[in-house]
This record gives C-alpha cells, sequence and structure tokens, in this order.
C-alpha cells in the first residue's frame, strides 16, 4: 500500500467499487454497498471523535456479529485509534481484566448483554455506546451514529504505524495477552494472502467465524474489500443453513475451523439438492487438522479444500497451501508467505535438518508489535526479531510445512486458544483445593475439550465438595469455552523434580484409561 494510512485506502476503494455490494448481513437482510458502507464507516467515526476519542485511545467491543463491529473497525482505523473486540461469552470479571490492561476508553456493547456488561468498569473508561435497544445514559450507538455526517475530516498525522488492533488470546500461563498490531502489520499480510489464494473481486466469502478472531476480522472481511469482492456476514455459524447459505449467496470461498468440518460431516448432509457449482474453495485454520478429516470432507462434498497456519501475533497467516489440487500437498500447512520467513530450529534455536522435527519461528513486517503491558512476555516471545510460535514441525524439501505437534501447553477447543494455568488458578481460589491440573484431551468434534485434575485437602471441609460444585465455580468466573467439561478427583498429580506440573503425563494418562 502506497498510503498514509488505512483510511486513504478504505476511501480509495468505496470510490472505485461505489454501488457495488461489499456486506451483507443475513440476520437482518440488510445490504451496503462500498459507498453506503463507507458513508457508516465515516458516520462512526465522528461518533467516536465526538465523544472525545483519540489517536490511541483504545475501543472494546462486546459484540455479535453485526456490521457494528466492522464499522468500527475501519472508523478506529481512519482515527488512528485502536479497537479491542472480546468474545460475548466472557464473564464481567474476563471483560473487566481487559478494559484495564487494554486502557479503554471506550465500551461498545449490545444491549442483548445489558444486565451483566452494563455495569463493568474500567479505571480509564468513560464512555458506554449501547448497540440494539435503548439504554438510559448510554449512547444508543445506531440513533447518535445518524446524527453524524457521511463525511470524515482526516486526521492528518495518522499513518502506518499506528496501532489499529489489539486481540486477547491465551498462552500456556496467566491471564490472556493483548496483541497490538499496527495497521501496517495488517495491511502490509493481505496482497500476500490475496496472491496465494488467487481472490479476485468476483470472490463472494461467507463469514461464519466470530468477528472477534483475526479470522473473520482479516482473512474474511478485511480481505473481502481489500480485494474489491463481497462478504456474507452470518450470526454463527449454522450445520442446517451452511449449505442454503452457500447456495443463496452464490458463495465463493469460507474459511472455516475443523469443529466445523467435524459437524458438518457427522453425519453429512445431502446436498445434491443445492446448486454450489460457484463454491470455489474452504480454508482452514486456527486449530491442528487430521489429515482423514480433511480427505473425507473433500470426498462427501466434492468441495476444494486447503489449509492455513498462522496467529494473532502475526495478523494470522504465515503459511498457506496454493489453491490448486497439482500444487497442493494435502497434510501440510503448505508454504511461507512472501510477507514473512520462517524456519524451524531446535531448543538452541539452531535450524534443523530437513525432516527434522523441531518449532516453527517466524518473523516479517505481518509480525505484531508486542504483547501489550507485557515486555517480560515479549522478550521471551522474541528472539533476534524471530518470533517462537510454540507449535512443533518439520518441512519437506519443496518447502513444504506439516504440524506435528505443541510445545506449549496451549488448549485449542474448537478454535479457541485456552490457557490451562488460567483455569486452574480459578480452581485454585476454593479452599477445599490442595492442586488443580487442567489439561486439553482429544475430542472428535471440538478437536479438544478441557479437563482438570484435582487433589483435594484432607479435611472435613473437602468431604462434600463435588464436580458440579468446582465446574460451577468456574463458570462464574470464566467463558463456557474455558470451564473444564470433567473433573477427576486423584491423590496426587505428577510433577517434575522442580515441581512443574506435567500435563502430557496426565493426557497419556487420560488417553490409556480412555482406549
Amino acid at each position: 500500500m502506497k498510503e498514509k494510512n488505512v483510511g486513504e485506502f478504505f476511501d480509495q476503494q468505496a470510490e472505485k467499487y461505489g454501488d457495488k455490494t461489499y456486506l451483507i448481513c443475513d440476520k437482518t437482510g440488510e445490504k451496503f454497498s462500498y459507498k453506503k458502507f463507507l458513508e457508516k464507516v465515516n458516520q462512526t467515526a465522528n461518533l467516536l471523535r465526538s465523544i472525545g476519542v483519540k489517536r490511541g485511545d483504545t475501543i472494546s467491543t462486546y459484540l455479535p456479529n453485526v456490521p457494528h463491529t466492522l464499522f468500527l473497525l475501519f472508523a478506529t482505523g481512519k482515527l488512528g485509534a485502536i479497537v479491542n473486540p472480546m468474545s460475548c461469552s466472557l464473564t464481567k470479571e474476563e471483560v473487566e481484566f481487559q478494559l484495564d490492561n487494554a486502557d479503554t476508553k471506550v465500551f461498545v456493547y449490545h444491549s442483548d448483554f445489558h444486565d451483566n456488561m452494563g455495569k463493568v468498569k474500567g479505571p480509564k473508561l468513560e464512555t458506554m455506546i449501547v448497540v440494539g435497544e435503548k439504554v438510559e445514559n448510554s449512547i444508543n450507538f445506531d440513533e447518535d451514529m445518524k446524527k453524524q455526517s457521511i463525511e470524515f475530516e482526516d486526521i492528518e498525522n495518522v499513518n502506518m504505524k499506528d496501532k489499529w488492533v489489539m486481540i486477547y488470546t491465551s498462552g500456556t500461563t496467566g491471564k490472556p495477552k493483548g496483541c497490538l498490531l499496527s495497521q501496517f502489520n495488517i495491511s502490509v499480510m493481505h496482497p500476500h494472502y490475496i496472491s496465494a489464494c488467487e481472490f479476485t473481486e468476483k470472490d463472494i466469502s461467507l463469514c461464519v467465524m466470530p468477528l472477534i478472531h483475526v479470522t473473520g476480522l482479516f482473512m474474511i472481511s478485511l480481505t473481502s474489500f481489500y480485494v474489491g469482492g463481497s462478504t456474507v456476514l452470518t450470526e454463527k455459524f449454522s450445520k442446517s443453513k451452511f449449505w442454503q447459505w452457500i447456495e443463496k449467496y452464490k458463495v465463493t470461498f469460507v474459511e472455516v475451523v475443523p469443529t466445523m468440518l467435524s459437524i458438518l460431516l457427522n453425519p453429512p448432509e445431502d446436498i445434491s439438492k443445492y446448486d454450489i457449482s460457484h463454491f470455489r474453495i474452504v480454508g482452514c485454520g486456527s486449530a491442528p487438522l487430521a489429515l482423514e478429516l480433511a480427505k473425507k470432507f473433500e470426498k462427501t462434498f466434492g468441495v476444494y479444500f486447503y489449509e492455513v497456519y498462522g496467529l494473532t501475533e502475526t495478523s494470522h497467516i504465515t503459511h498457506c497451501n496454493p489453491p490448486h489440487p497439482d500444487k497442493r500437498k494435502l497434510g501440510s500447512i503448505g508454504k511461507p508467505l512472501g510477507v514473512n520467513e520462517a524456519k524451524i530450529v531446535d531448543e538452541n534455536g539452531k535450524e534443523v535438518p530437513l525432516g527434522e522435527v523441531g518449532e516453527i519461528i517466524v518473523k516479517g513486517d505481518n509480525m505484531m508489535d508486542g504483547y501489550h503491558k507485557r515486555p517480560d512476555v515479549n522478550k521471551e516471545a522474541f528472539k533476534d526479531r524471530w518470533f517462537y510460535t510454540g507449535d512443533l514441525a518439520y518441512k519437506d524439501k519443496d518447502d513444504f510445512y506439516y504440524l506435528v505437534d505443541r510445545k506449549k501447553e496451549i488448549i485449542i477447543r474448537g478454535g479457541e486458544n485456552i490457557s490451562p494455568s488460567e483455569v486452574d488458578a480459578v480452581i485454585y481460589r476454593l479452599p477445599e483445593v490442595h492442586d488443580s491440573a487442567t489439561i486439553g484431551v482429544p475430542d472428535e468434534i471440538y478437536g479438544e475439550e478441557v479437563v482438570s485434575y484435582i487433589v483435594l485437602k484432607h479435611d472435613k471441609k473437602s468431604e462434600g465438595i463435588t464436580e458440579e460444585n468446582i465446574i460451577n465455580h468456574c463458570k462464574e468466573h470464566l467463558a463456557k469455552f474455558k470451564c473444564p467439561k470433567k473433573i477427576f478427583f486423584v491423590d496426587d498429580i505428577p510433577k517434575g523434580p522442580s515441581g512443574k506440573l506435567l500435563r502430557k503425563e496426565l493426557v497419556k494418562m487420560f488417553i490409556e484409561k480412555n482406549k
């Protein structure tokens, strides 16, 4: 991009494509042309400016898949502000942690969640904006946005180095960390991704992913805008509607996670009644994918499939399989994109020979600026500008990479990253608990499911505590997807010489007992 900031690019795309449809909201039936969409973006930017939002300020959102999330994404780009999209499954406690850590100035939430979200507090929180029904003492997004001008006077000093998006991601330890991505990080990735997948302005993408993830925000919604295509925004993934959507909107592309493939295949729908001749490609990422699942999907539905790899920290995509059956290697995450370098190294950071397993490390202009307020973690994650992903893989002579395992103990359930230590920290709040170790175990639908092994204290108070007690306690403090689905009470938890929990030993024990 030659533009000085993303706002300039948005203006150019809106002028170029004018009345062409950019966004369709499946739930409401609303359609936004490029021109109309940009007018909404400008009104949103003017609304934010009117309440004092300045360059560098953070706006946090707690919204389902609604167009307003995209209005805010584009508007913050124009303002040089930062948008922090949150999952609507987060508890009030988890939301307040992010509001505090992100230095949030404005909080935008949907009226459906008012009972909890209307009461949140943050040390720098000044303004609440509500999408949906009116709420007393709050700005109503739609009503107040309509009062704003459809023209936006650009802020002169906004540039590509400005921070734009902050998404919190769970690692192996502690609270989620805010990944800070600049306008440059995100923008520089798109031309390479568009080229790798051969996207054109004729493509119509289906967004079944939540707009709180880089997949929904960047790979689908922003990619469509950057290439001049169209996006269909759905409320959420639905097995019963999936193929209907493909036919109705003449979808050419969709990005999914492995869990969605499993759901579509169990049992598979007879799709011979649908016209899906325009359906060009299905991408899959966000979690490890079993080769047999990919083969079964292609064989069952006759739709071309490719796999990608990336992280929030890398503006998502770093590797991509070619979109041609004769060029790809099914089961591989593909080759590195031109925007970033990648290599596989051993414990000492030395590159390993071809075919040997090691850790994937990457560097490039699409890499995040760092974790917000976490210099300690940044020092550990980056070495000589290389980012250590924690994923184990090998590569072949043709530079195709193959995921093998995770070096870190992070749990990935249905594409959602979960910190086992974060779950354990909540369980330890119970006075009856002596020891806790949370792990991810194999699951046919979600890839992994969360379970916790617990050692109770040897006293009378602990005698009455049950699995239900502990799970309900977790639900009070954690998003539902993070909560253990099963509790195992044990006499001891395996630990190393230093006292570190040996979670992989528990995983082996679980698998052995459940053969």
